[in-house]
């Protein structure tokens, strides 16, 4: 990655259509610096992360909504460590999820405060 982006924090994907989530999108997803990551209003968009080699650790908001036909936020093996920091976790209008989390992610998110899920 590019020294210019090791330092984003802010991540917005908004209103795009064309999205499916096997686009490659590491640039923003990887960034060691990420704190928030929004992502509304794409609609074909089917998984969030792909697969392991994603750095979430220091992510502290995640917030979805209107993503129709998203099937899962992870797929592939996941690190207990991953979401370590996340601190505030929104769902809405996500009617396809399957689940937010497995149940070992789920008992090892030390830091959410805040769980807001929403059709």
């Amino acid at each position: 990655m590019g020294q210019s982006l090791a330092r984003l924090n802010k991540v917005e994907l908004i209103n795009l259509p064309q999205l499916k989530g096997r686009d490659r999108n590491d640039i923003v997803l990887t960034s060691p610096s990420l704190h928030m990551l929004r992502v509304r209003d794409c609609p074909q968009l089917t998984q969030l992360f792909e697969y392991s080699g994603y750095n979430v650790s220091s992510l502290e908001i995640l917030s979805l909504s209107g993503l129709a036909e998203l099937r899962v936020i992870w797929s592939g093996p996941i690190q207990v460590e991953h979401f370590q920091n996340l601190t505030q976790l929104t769902v809405r209008d996500c009617r396809r999820l399957r689940y937010i989390f497995s149940r070992t992610i789920a008992r090892n998110l030390p830091q959410l405060r805040t769980l807001i899920i929403l059709d």
